[in-house]
């Protein structure tokens, strides 16, 4: 960008007003970015400063440059990589604690002040400001969403501490799903790495109690458990690939751990609870080529040990079964809601219209699976496709969305490392979704998520320490109560 551009996008915006003095309002301040990589590093300090300062800039937010009497403070940076760029910035308040960060990237010059503008709208609900409040959680059908209560919208994080003290458990586990329901304050969770299946059993400390490994050659991609025979226990299922082989498994989970049901299952799995309401099983063949899926999503049905694919499950043009759900809106009209394979969030309708899509990347995640193009590409070039399992969406009886998020990491190529996570709550308002809630930034990989909603509790898993040269790598399961901001 030439400097006399920089300097009259600066006189620009430094003109434009930034705040509204009602006493309401709160003074955030921005402080003048650093400049990386880029020419007239000087000048674009102060136009980032001044882009950022004019659209954080609302009725309840004053932005000004003095750090007196501020709520809070907004630093950021800006690095630049040829043509595109990243900026991050971070939120802390007067006290100088760090209330989470947010980065945007961009491919040219262009996107900088549509990038600026994301990064304020990713700022916002970070800011110590007070807004009026509705439950994260409600009982089914209690809590309608109308664009009254989208108005009412929670923009802050309604997540109290951990339930309980975490443990270390050694390894990077890379799925987690809810076990059977136990009696008292014991629960249960299923776990699993890329080679095991593990039971876990917690009450004040959590406690492994079974182990179930896959075949040698197999790779767990996912976890999950269902009902699916309807006898009140819920079973495990298990998506193992051999090679490009689906060899899947199903497993009674009993006060022993688990016991076979059925094995070498050709379908991926997941388990998901659709509008909110029961979790059903559904699966999909393994596609050829290239191909990474075949045929339609349908339910699984279960008859003894035996398992078939049943009804079809209608999924949009760009989805696939790992990362999508259904809800209703305020009319009453399905929408689909799911994350694309460049992670980007979507609502749909029935006619597989796009009715919305995010700014910004959603989900993100390590686990993925290799496809053989050695008949389809020049075998000079790299033989596999790596194909990553994209990471759940949980719809609440509410009709809240939930959507996790990885970031702080370059993906370069196949190499994917995140480092840091959070999940969000959002509100379908009928043009756009709405924040409801979202948790404080956790320094770590969130491999995988499920919730509780009888207990109205988000539990979490966790990579804080990554598999090395001289370490195993590290997991944590997180269980945090989630509550209105009166509660608080």
């Amino acid at each position: 960008m030439k400097r006399i551009h920089l300097i009259l996008v600066s006189l620009l915006f430094f003109h434009v007003p930034v705040g509204n003095a009602q006493t309401a309002a709160q003074k955030i301040q921005v402080s003048e970015f650093t400049v990386t990589g880029a020419e007239q590093a000087g000048d674009l300090k102060t136009v980032l400063k001044n882009l950022l300062s004019s659209r954080i800039a609302s009725n309840d937010i004053i932005a000004v440059d003095s750090e007196v009497g501020v709520a809070a403070k907004i630093t950021g940076s800006y690095a630049s990589f040829g043509k595109t760029f990243s900026i991050d910035a971070s939120v802390k308040n007067a006290a100088g604690e760090t209330l989470g960060q947010r980065y945007v990237q961009g491919e040219s010059p262009n996107d900088l002040i549509p990038a600026i503008g994301k990064l304020a709208d990713q700022l916002r609900p970070l800011l110590p400001v007070k807004r009026p409040v509705i439950p994260a959680f409600a009982a089914a059908g209690s809590v309608p969403v109308t664009p009254e209560s989208v108005e009412a919208a929670v923009r802050v994080a309604p997540v109290a501490q951990p339930v309980t003290q975490q443990t270390r458990i050694e390894g990077t586990l890379i799925g987690i799903a809810p076990g059977r329901a136990l009696p008292g304050k014991e629960r249960e969770f299923v776990v699993a790495d890329a080679r095991s299946v593990y039971l876990y059993r917690q009450t004040d400390t959590l406690k492994k109690v079974a182990e179930y490994p896959v075949t040698a050659a197999g790779k767990i991609l996912a976890i999950d458990t269902a009902d699916v025979d309807n006898d009140g226990i819920p079973e495990a299922y298990v998506t193992v690939v051999d090679r490009e082989e689906l060899v899947s498994l199903a497993l009674e989970v009993n006060e022993r751990g688990f016991t076979p049901i059925a094995e070498k299952l050709p379908f991926f799995l997941r388990a998901v609870a659709l509008f909110g309401q029961k979790r059903v099983l559904i699966g999909q063949y393994a596609g050829r080529g290239a191909d990474d899926f075949y045929g339609d999503v349908r339910k699984v049905v279960k008859k003894g040990t035996a398992y078939s694919l049943g009804e079809p499950v209608k999924l949009p043009h760009h989805a696939d079964i790992f990362s999508f759900n259904y809800f209703f809106d305020t009319e009453g009209k399905r929408r689909t809601v799911y994350i694309d394979r460049d992670r980007m969030l979507h609502i749909a309708d029935d006619a597989d219209k796009e009715l919305w899509k995010g700014a910004d990347h959603a989900g993100g995640s390590e686990t993925y699976f290799l496809r053989d193009e050695q008949q389809i590409q020049n075998i000079s070039l790299d033989r596999y496709r790596w194909r990553f399992i994209e990471q759940r969406i949980e719809v609440l009886p509410d009709g809240i969305i939930i959507v996790p998020q990885n970031s702080g990491s370059l993906s370069v190529g196949n190499q994917r490392s995140f480092s840091k996570s959070s999940v969000t709550a959002y509100a379908w308002n009928g043009a756009s979704l709405e924040e409801r809630w979202h948790t404080m930034e956790s320094p770590g990989y969130l491999a995988d998520y499920c919730i509780d909603t009888e207990r109205r509790e988000l539990i979490m898993l966790e990579q804080p320490q990554k598999e090395g040269v001289f370490s195993k790598g590290a997991s944590v399961i997180v269980t945090k109560k989630i509550r209105s901001e009166e509660q608080r």
